[in-house]
């Protein structure tokens, strides 16, 4: 039996290999895979250069480096590994060479200094940092002292391969916020304008005039409007739907709610699908519904200005600090 991991992982990939094959995500697919195809190649021709300029000797020691020039400033990091009297440290370092620099003296430790070997790597490599000549070589041994050293491990190779799927998933992630905060838009604007529109249904319809001409009749209303309003294009949309299809106005209109998802939307299509089916009294239930969509409405701004009123306390409180600390300084400098 496969475990929910294993579901959920094999899903993910699935999910991840569908997002790439997208008409719309072909183009970053691509770009993150030659970014990556790039590094890759950058990181094989680091590699290629840094072993020349390594040198072992027959034991498979590191012996020496080969600078890029004679007198060239590059930065060698290495991993030194000394011994005396049975202790050891090992300790990753950077040989800073410089051409200008003068060679300094390696000043060996006396046995009561403490963290004798500490002491030694110190001395040793600033003794290299300014070493001349185009090959730098590395001591092995100083009187009772055993040194060995290493090329530092670059583990930077494995980060290659992770790169497109984290492009990926941060780029996703971005549409994936761009997309919310449009679909949070896109319902703060009907639900701003539902009330409006209901009280307009309500008016029309009790002068006499049958559902769906009023809802024409508000269609028309909004197109000669100036104002740009995403509930509106969304109900001049279904009225010009409508005169090129021949559908009912209402049923596209609880279509419409079905596929935006949005609660007062889908309450008042349905309120008004059942008046055109069953042929109910719509002028009752249209004031029911006008009064509870302004008073979320109202509810809504409240939340929203509690929301404003603790994001405005914090420059507040910067701003009372600022006047406090300009109020008592003349009082502080004078004492």
């Amino acid at each position: 039996m496969k475990s929910k991991w294993y579901i959920k992982i094999r899903e993910c990939l699935f999910d991840f290999a569908e997002y790439c094959r997208r008409e719309e995500n072909i183009r970053i697919s691509a770009g993150a895979i030659g970014l990556v195809v790039l590094l890759t190649g950058v990181q094989i021709g680091e590699y290629l250069s840094e072993k020349k300029s390594y040198v072992y000797n027959d034991k498979g020691e590191l012996v020496a480096f080969v600078r890029t020039t004679e007198n060239s400033s590059e930065s060698i990091p290495l991993r030194i590994r000394i011994s005396r009297n049975g202790e050891s440290k090992v300790k990753n370092v950077v040989i800073n060479m410089d051409g200008n620099k003068k060679k300094e003296r390696i000043n060996v430790p006396s046995d009561e200094e403490e963290n004798l070997l500490e002491s030694y790597i110190t001395g040793i490599v600033s003794g290299l940092s300014g070493s001349k000549g185009k090959i730098l070589y590395l001591p092995l041994r100083d009187k009772d002292v055993s040194i060995s050293w290493e090329k530092q491990k670059n583990y930077s190779f494995i980060l290659i391969p992770v790169l497109f799927p984290l492009i990926i998933a941060i780029l996703r992630e971005s549409r994936k916020s761009d997309e919310k905060k449009k679909e949070e838009y896109r319902k703060g604007c009907v639900k701003r304008s539902l009330p409006r529109f209901c009280n307009q249904l309500l008016l029309i319809t009790g002068s006499g005039i049958i559902l769906e001409d009023a809802f024409n009749r508000i269609a028309k209303m909004y197109e000669d409007s100036s104002s740009e309003d995403y509930f509106k294009n969304i109900i001049i949309g279904i009225k010009n739907q409508c005169e090129n299809t021949s559908d009912n106005t209402i049923n596209a209109l609880v279509n419409k709610s079905k596929e935006l998802r949005i609660r007062e939307l889908s309450r008042l299509s349905g309120i008004l699908e059942n008046g055109q089916r069953k042929g109910i009294d719509l002028t009752s239930k249209l004031e029911l519904e006008s009064e509870l969509l302004w008073s979320e409405r109202k509810n809504h701004a409240e939340v929203k200005g509690r929301a404003a009123e603790v994001k405005l306390s914090f420059p507040l409180a910067i701003l009372l600090i600022v006047l406090i600390v300009i109020t008592a300084a003349p009082a502080m400098m004078e004492m």
